[in-house]
């Protein structure tokens, strides 16, 4: 019995060796398993470039070369093959197959051929082999031809000859014509779904302190249904414009995918990832000293970069509403300054996430107290992230009215009281509505215009204290 046939139970498959078949007078199909080098390149979009190379053995003239381990989102249409190290290889035509587990699946695709029926003892030992054609191969209905009559629902196993066009498993294959024989290194990129990342931040912030530790991380979200071992890993922060198409699988686009369960196995300390510019986009190499394996229905977290001693401005901030008429109080909110330059600890392009700050307390443990977003921010650019409501320090309006002074013309007025119930004397910045047109008759300091009819005003509210904020303009022609 030849080892390399495939053995197919009526309901189970009962060997796992894959073999795509030709006809007999085509070249034979050489399987490569295994990837000689592996380079990711994730899209925070749900896609993902994959670069394959392989060691291969080719004959002078036509070969068939099958890919196993590929994406089940493979875009066909994406694939390019290269070869590194000769010239004189051309690739002919490429097919992808999803394969099939089914018993009925599998021999439809060899329906009207010669196949061989195995009878065997309760022992399991072979006890007759038939020959016939397999003629129906229906879920639960099989008939086999053999000697003229039909042989429906055999209780036998069958055996499929090394040449049958069966593939279980995702498969690329190629055919090639090479002008000369040898080993070589075959490259294939293609596009896929199911692969793609997100980048999220850890602050912690002492209180009281005007430097943080920031560590950034990258979720690496596997739905592709293949894994991708010691892989080189690049997480491009920005998002070009992707040729959507179906997976054949499943029927959604490629930019989709589901959730899998967390997995740490990736996890590895560096201080700085190193950053290839794509076009107009950053490509964030991780990690930059080794490689990593990303397996399949996983989410794996793996750090980027850290900022150990990133120096930050502490700010808070209270929006007020010169037409309220009320006591309530309007609590401040907390944020934080920082400018991603060498001064401040960082200065690498930093992708877009969210940031979730931590304060330890008494002892020493991390307690959150918010989160904010982070925009794709460049080099050098400022970054203000609000954070929290602010308990024990607020502001409580005393006067807001509007006095008209004619039809079209009218002023307002408004106090409010600020109070600062730390043990420290605290700088509020406080916001409020002016329209663009506004003529300014009297404020508590000297404002500053922001965009959407916005001004701002620096207050600095003593210790355990309170001060007045007032402001009066006159608006309207």
């Amino acid at each position: 019995m030849k080892s390399s046939w495939i053995f197919l139970a009526l309901g189970a498959v009962t060997a796992s060796t894959m073999l795509t078949g030709c006809n007999k007078a085509e070249a034979q199909t050489t399987r490569v398993k295994t990837q000689s080098e592996l380079e990711l390149l994730i899209y925070s979009g749900g896609f993902s470039m994959i670069e394959d190379r392989r060691d291969v053995e080719l004959n002078v003239g036509i070969n068939r070369v099958g890919l196993t381990g590929v994406s089940k989102q493979l875009d066909q249409d994406s694939v390019m093959f290269s070869w590194p190290e000769k010239k004189d290889i051309e690739v002919r035509s490429s097919t992808y197959d999803l394969g099939t587990t089914e018993d009925s699946k599998l021999l439809s695709r060899y329906l009207g051929r010669e196949i061989e029926l195995v009878y065997r003892s309760d022992a399991g030992r072979e006890t007759e082999r038939v020959t016939g054609t397999l003629e129906v191969a229906d879920s639960g209905n099989l008939v086999v031809r053999i000697d003229g009559k039909l042989v429906v629902n055999p209780r036998a196993t069958i055996e499929l000859p090394p040449d049958a066009d069966v593939v279980t498993i995702p498969q690329l294959s190629a055919e090639i014509e090479a002008k000369t024989a040898g080993k070589t290194k075959m490259s294939v990129a293609y596009l896929t779904g199911g692969l793609s990342w997100n980048a999220d931040y850890t602050l912690v912030l002492p209180a009281d302190s005007q430097q943080a530790e920031l560590e950034c991380w990258a979720s690496v979200k596997n739905d592709s249904g293949t894994d991708y071992p010691n892989a080189k890993v690049k997480f491009v922060a920005g998002q070009p414009n992707m040729a959507m198409t179906r997976t054949r699988n499943s029927g959604v686009m490629m930019s989709g995918g589901s959730m899998g369960y967390t997995d740490t196995s990736l996890e590895r300390v560096m201080r700085r990832p190193a950053i290839q510019t794509l076009g107009e986009f950053h490509a964030f190499s991780y990690p930059y000293e080794s490689k990593a394996t990303i397996k399949q229905n996983q989410i794996n977290r793996v750090k980027m970069m850290s900022a150990p001693a990133l120096k930050v401005k502490r700010y808070y901030e209270i929006g007020l509403d010169s037409y309220y008429g009320g006591d309530s109080r309007i609590r401040a909110r907390m944020g934080i300054n920082f400018t991603n330059d060498k001064a401040s600890g960082m200065g690498d392009p930093v992708p877009a996430g969210t940031v979730r700050v931590y304060e330890p307390n008494a002892a020493g443990t991390p307690q959150y107290v918010g989160a904010s977003g982070i925009s794709d921010t460049p080099k050098d650019a400022r970054v203000s992230l609000s954070l929290s409501n602010v308990f024990d320090i607020y502001a409580v309006q005393k006067v807001g009215n509007t006095k008209p002074l004619s039809k079209k013309k009218w002023q307002v007025t408004s106090e409010h009281r600020l109070h600062n119930e730390k043990s420290r004397p605290i700088e509020v910045r406080v916001t409020m509505y002016v329209p663009a047109k506004a003529v300014i008759l009297s404020e508590s300091a000297k404002s500053l215009k922001l965009p959407r009819d916005r001004r701002q005003w620096k207050i600095t509210i003593p210790a355990g204290g309170e001060v007045p904020f007032k402001l009066s303009y006159t608006t309207g022609r």
